[in-house]
């Protein structure tokens, strides 16, 4: 992440004012935002982004109980919702990354079937929408 982890923080706290930020940076921000926010009570051991992959970030973090974890995040940032396909690719790319949990991630919402598909793979995969951001 080449933006500062100080000012990334300083915009979470601002967009905890005022969500309507997140429609106006940047989505290399966007992602940079979603990976600190979900890292952040963690230590971070790694973050990179894996184009390759096609997924947004990959990365290592030790928990509080001291346990490596590794993590995929994908962010979509969106007018419209989510859809159910979206959901199924990024824990079919997790899978084969032998990935502990993936994070989707968006500004925007999810369909009703997108829920539904994320609910599928339980622990493994969390949906963040703009209201959890």
């Amino acid at each position: 992440m080449s933006t500062s982890r100080n000012y990334i923080s300083k915009l979470i706290q601002q967009i905890q004012k005022n969500n309507s930020i997140l429609d106006s940076i940047k989505p290399s921000l966007f992602e940079s935002v979603v990976a600190e926010a979900i890292t952040r009570n963690n230590t971070l051991l790694e973050v990179s982004k894996k184009a390759s992959e096609s997924l947004d970030f990959i990365g290592r973090y030790r928990d509080q109980l001291g346990k490596i974890n590794s993590f995929a995040i994908e962010t979509k940032q969106f007018q419209k919702a989510v859809e159910a396909s979206q959901i199924h690719s990024l824990a079919t790319k997790a899978a084969q990354l032998n990935i502990d949990k993936s994070y989707l991630v968006t500004n925007s919402n999810f369909t009703k079937a997108a829920i539904e598909a994320a609910a599928s793979y339980k622990s493994h995969l969390e949906l963040i929408d703009r209201s959890g951001l």
